[in-house]
Protein backbone atom coordinates (compact mmCIF):
# COMPACT_ATOMS: atom_id res chain seq x y z
CA UNK A 1 0.00 0.00 0.00
CA UNK A 2 2.73 2.49 1.11
CA UNK A 3 4.81 2.06 -2.55
CA UNK A 4 1.26 2.74 -4.08
CA UNK A 5 0.57 5.63 -2.29
CA UNK A 6 4.24 7.15 -2.64
CA UNK A 7 3.61 6.30 -6.54
CA UNK A 8 0.33 8.15 -6.71
CA UNK A 9 2.18 11.36 -5.43
CA UNK A 10 5.43 10.81 -7.62
CA UNK A 11 2.60 10.39 -10.44
CA UNK A 12 1.20 14.29 -9.57
CA UNK A 13 4.65 15.83 -10.12
CA UNK A 14 5.34 14.06 -13.42
CA UNK A 15 1.95 15.15 -14.93
CA UNK A 16 1.08 18.41 -13.14
CA UNK A 17 0.35 20.72 -14.95
CA UNK A 18 0.32 24.58 -14.65
CA UNK A 19 -3.21 26.61 -13.76
CA UNK A 20 -1.60 29.81 -12.49
CA UNK A 21 -1.58 33.23 -14.19
CA UNK A 22 2.35 32.22 -13.93
CA UNK A 23 3.77 29.68 -16.10
CA UNK A 24 7.40 30.03 -15.41
CA UNK A 25 6.67 29.39 -12.10
CA UNK A 26 6.47 25.37 -12.53
CA UNK A 27 9.10 22.93 -11.38
CA UNK A 28 11.93 22.54 -14.28
CA UNK A 29 11.33 18.78 -15.82
CA UNK A 30 14.80 17.15 -14.57
CA UNK A 31 13.84 18.61 -11.07
CA UNK A 32 10.50 17.44 -11.03
CA UNK A 33 11.78 13.95 -12.16
CA UNK A 34 14.25 13.85 -9.47
CA UNK A 35 11.94 15.06 -6.84
CA UNK A 36 9.43 12.14 -8.36
CA UNK A 37 12.96 9.34 -7.93
CA UNK A 38 13.20 10.72 -4.13
CA UNK A 39 9.12 9.97 -3.85
CA UNK A 40 9.37 6.65 -4.99
CA UNK A 41 12.49 5.56 -3.12
CA UNK A 42 11.45 7.54 -0.21
CA UNK A 43 12.50 5.34 3.63
CA UNK A 44 10.31 7.33 5.70
CA UNK A 45 7.00 6.57 7.25
CA UNK A 46 3.66 6.85 4.74
CA UNK A 47 2.83 9.60 7.18
CA UNK A 48 5.37 11.13 6.97
CA UNK A 49 5.79 11.73 3.24
CA UNK A 50 2.31 12.48 3.27
CA UNK A 51 2.84 15.54 5.44
CA UNK A 52 5.71 16.30 3.17
CA UNK A 53 3.37 16.73 0.35
CA UNK A 54 1.05 18.42 2.72
CA UNK A 55 3.29 21.29 3.72
CA UNK A 56 4.55 21.75 0.29
CA UNK A 57 0.55 21.89 -1.06
CA UNK A 58 0.16 24.29 1.90
CA UNK A 59 2.82 26.23 0.96
CA UNK A 60 2.09 26.75 -2.68
CA UNK A 61 -1.07 27.80 -2.17
CA UNK A 62 -0.18 29.91 0.35
CA UNK A 63 2.34 31.82 -1.87
CA UNK A 64 0.14 32.03 -4.92
CA UNK A 65 -2.50 33.85 -2.74
CA UNK A 66 -0.62 36.20 -1.29
CA UNK A 67 0.77 36.71 -4.33
CA UNK A 68 -2.46 37.53 -6.07
CA UNK A 69 -3.27 39.93 -3.32
CA UNK A 70 -0.06 41.59 -3.27
CA UNK A 71 -0.43 41.51 -7.10
CA UNK A 72 -4.03 43.04 -7.10
CA UNK A 73 -3.09 45.79 -4.49
CA UNK A 74 -0.12 47.05 -7.02
CA UNK A 75 -2.87 48.03 -9.56
CA UNK A 76 -5.60 49.06 -7.03
CA UNK A 77 -2.85 51.64 -5.51
CA UNK A 78 -2.46 52.77 -8.96
CA UNK A 79 -6.42 53.31 -9.84
CA UNK A 80 -6.22 55.49 -6.73
CA UNK A 81 -3.50 57.14 -7.56
CA UNK A 82 -5.09 58.13 -10.77
CA UNK A 83 -8.36 58.98 -9.81
CA UNK A 84 -6.22 61.15 -7.59
CA UNK A 85 -4.55 62.90 -10.11
CA UNK A 86 -8.05 63.72 -11.59
CA UNK A 87 -9.22 64.89 -8.15
CA UNK A 88 -6.01 67.05 -8.08
CA UNK A 89 -6.65 69.03 -11.75
CA UNK A 90 -10.48 69.35 -11.70
CA UNK A 91 -10.27 73.14 -10.52
CA UNK A 92 -8.21 73.45 -13.44
CA UNK A 93 -11.30 71.63 -15.73
CA UNK A 94 -13.58 73.66 -14.40
CA UNK A 95 -11.77 76.90 -15.05
CA UNK A 96 -11.58 75.74 -18.98
CA UNK A 97 -15.33 74.94 -18.77
CA UNK A 98 -16.15 78.39 -17.13
CA UNK A 99 -13.98 80.26 -19.97
CA UNK A 100 -15.77 78.01 -22.63
CA UNK A 101 -19.08 78.80 -21.79
CA UNK A 102 -17.88 82.85 -21.27
CA UNK A 103 -16.80 83.25 -24.80
CA UNK A 104 -20.30 81.37 -25.86
CA UNK A 105 -22.35 83.79 -23.43
CA UNK A 106 -20.20 86.70 -24.95
CA UNK A 107 -21.42 85.85 -28.40
CA UNK A 108 -25.25 85.18 -27.35
CA UNK A 109 -25.52 88.75 -26.35
CA UNK A 110 -24.60 90.14 -29.62
CA UNK A 111 -28.28 90.00 -31.36
CA UNK A 112 -28.50 90.57 -35.28
CA UNK A 113 -32.34 91.60 -34.93
CA UNK A 114 -30.83 95.01 -33.77
CA UNK A 115 -29.00 97.77 -34.65
CA UNK A 116 -26.35 96.52 -37.74
CA UNK A 117 -23.76 99.28 -36.04
CA UNK A 118 -24.48 97.41 -32.31
CA UNK A 119 -24.19 93.89 -33.84
CA UNK A 120 -20.53 94.31 -35.28
CA UNK A 121 -19.51 96.41 -32.30
CA UNK A 122 -20.49 93.31 -29.48
CA UNK A 123 -19.66 90.69 -32.25
CA UNK A 124 -15.82 92.41 -32.42
CA UNK A 125 -15.38 92.52 -29.05
CA UNK A 126 -16.43 89.33 -28.23
CA UNK A 127 -14.18 87.82 -30.73
CA UNK A 128 -11.39 89.94 -28.45
CA UNK A 129 -12.21 88.57 -25.59
CA UNK A 130 -12.90 84.97 -27.10
CA UNK A 131 -9.29 85.06 -28.55
CA UNK A 132 -7.55 86.49 -25.51
CA UNK A 133 -9.79 83.29 -23.49
CA UNK A 134 -8.90 80.62 -25.88
CA UNK A 135 -4.76 81.42 -25.47
CA UNK A 136 -5.86 80.94 -22.08
CA UNK A 137 -7.53 77.68 -22.61
CA UNK A 138 -4.79 76.51 -24.75
CA UNK A 139 -2.16 77.43 -22.37
CA UNK A 140 -4.30 75.78 -19.02
CA UNK A 141 -4.48 72.81 -21.35
CA UNK A 142 -1.13 72.22 -22.89
CA UNK A 143 0.40 72.69 -19.01
CA UNK A 144 -2.20 70.44 -17.35
CA UNK A 145 -1.80 68.09 -20.08
CA UNK A 146 2.08 67.89 -19.43
CA UNK A 147 1.40 67.95 -15.82
CA UNK A 148 -0.77 64.65 -16.31
CA UNK A 149 1.55 62.51 -17.90
CA UNK A 150 4.42 63.24 -15.91
CA UNK A 151 2.31 61.84 -13.14
CA UNK A 152 0.67 58.85 -15.17
CA UNK A 153 4.19 57.61 -15.67
CA UNK A 154 5.17 58.13 -12.24
CA UNK A 155 2.05 55.84 -11.40
CA UNK A 156 2.77 53.44 -14.11
CA UNK A 157 5.88 53.11 -12.92
CA UNK A 158 5.55 52.58 -9.14
CA UNK A 159 2.96 50.18 -10.04
CA UNK A 160 5.26 48.13 -12.59
CA UNK A 161 7.79 48.55 -9.53
CA UNK A 162 5.20 46.69 -7.42
CA UNK A 163 4.24 43.91 -9.45
CA UNK A 164 8.38 43.20 -10.19
CA UNK A 165 8.52 42.68 -6.33
CA UNK A 166 5.59 40.95 -5.86
CA UNK A 167 7.15 38.47 -8.56
CA UNK A 168 10.17 38.33 -6.85
CA UNK A 169 8.45 37.26 -3.47
CA UNK A 170 6.66 35.25 -5.14
CA UNK A 171 9.47 33.24 -7.06
CA UNK A 172 11.21 32.96 -4.26
CA UNK A 173 8.38 31.40 -1.90
CA UNK A 174 7.76 28.72 -4.31
CA UNK A 175 11.51 27.91 -4.34
CA UNK A 176 11.31 27.85 -0.67
CA UNK A 177 8.78 25.72 -0.59
CA UNK A 178 10.26 23.34 -3.46
CA UNK A 179 14.00 23.16 -1.23
CA UNK A 180 11.39 22.33 1.63
CA UNK A 181 10.02 19.88 0.11
CA UNK A 182 12.87 18.28 -1.43
CA UNK A 183 14.84 18.26 2.13
CA UNK A 184 11.71 16.41 3.83
CA UNK A 185 10.99 14.22 1.43
CA UNK A 186 14.89 13.16 1.40
CA UNK A 187 14.70 13.05 5.12
CA UNK A 188 17.39 16.12 5.27
CA UNK A 189 14.31 17.71 7.65
CA UNK A 190 11.76 16.12 9.81
CA UNK A 191 7.96 16.91 8.58
CA UNK A 192 6.09 19.49 10.67
CA UNK A 193 2.87 20.29 10.23
CA UNK A 194 1.85 24.04 8.84
CA UNK A 195 0.54 26.48 11.74
CA UNK A 196 -2.78 26.77 10.16
CA UNK A 197 -5.31 25.51 8.33
CA UNK A 198 -4.22 23.49 4.66
CA UNK A 199 -4.73 25.62 1.78
CA UNK A 200 -7.92 26.05 -0.21
CA UNK A 201 -8.98 22.85 -2.25
CA UNK A 202 -9.76 25.26 -5.03
CA UNK A 203 -6.03 25.32 -5.92
CA UNK A 204 -3.44 22.77 -5.68
CA UNK A 205 0.44 22.08 -5.75
CA UNK A 206 1.59 22.11 -9.54
CA UNK A 207 5.62 20.67 -9.88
Amino acid sequence: MFKIFVGILALVFLTAEVSSRDLDNSIPTLRRERLARLMLSAKSKPDAVSQCFDNYAYDWNKAFEEYGLQYDLCFETADNATKAINQEVAPDVAGVVNLQETITNDYSKCNPEEDSYDFFSCSGSAASDALANTRSIQSISNERMEYITNRRNNVRYDRDMCTRTCKQKHDGDLIKAQDDFEKCISGETPPSRPSSTTASPSTKPIP
